[in-house]
């Protein structure tokens, strides 16, 4: 069992959503100006998004992104696919899609597959930001539950084999929901 409040360590979706475009969009202006810092960061925070929006491992958005710009950021071409990370037997295969708004970032600044870094930069980043990078899979996961998902259809789009912790989540969740109506 999970300890209370630890699996998504309380990040509200829509709100990290709006810090990480609010960040994405102050790197990118710095990137106009010249700053390669800032469009190293622009990378990074891509990545941190589209691991937001899809739920999905910070590996599995890495991944995705540096491929993506290596096709040269097609706004045409925002699903790519990608092995699933913790299966090793039979690892499946998931989609993952790019947010509109890094498509418009990337294309802004021309950001390029090296921009990126590493994925233990991408986690840096994160950690300065104030979150951690399960955190932001989890609150994806949570966005899903939000909308109604079956923990099954949760499980496909992010690619969990065994549903038990996803169960465990989605009921946490209801169980807040419950009580916060039930109780004034």
């Amino acid at each position: 069992m999970v300890p209370e409040g630890t699996w998504d360590l309380g990040l509200d979706p829509e709100t990290t959503r709006q810090m990480l475009l609010a960040k994405l969009e102050e790197a990118v202006d710095k990137a106009l100006e010249g700053s390669v810092r800032a469009r190293k960061r622009v990378g990074k925070l891509i990545v941190l998004l589209t691991q937001l929006d899809n739920a999905a491992r910070v590996s599995e958005a890495h991944e995705v992104v540096k491929a993506w710009l290596a096709l040269g950021a097609p706004a045409n071409i925002r699903k790519v696919q990608v092995r699933v990370r913790k299966q090793k037997r039979k690892p499946e295969k998931r989609m993952i899609k790019i947010p509109i708004e890094a498509v418009r970032a990337a294309r802004q600044v021309g950001l390029k597959p090296e921009d990126v870094g590493t994925v233990k930069a991408v986690k840096m980043l994160a950690q300065r930001l104030g979150i951690n990078t399960h955190s932001l899979r989890y609150a994806g996961i949570t966005k899903m539950a939000l909308r109604g998902l079956t923990d099954a259809i949760i499980g496909k789009i992010t690619g969990h084999r065994k549903l038990d912790m996803i169960r465990v989540y989605i009921q946490k969740l209801k169980a807040r929901e419950l009580l916060d109506e039930m109780v004034p």
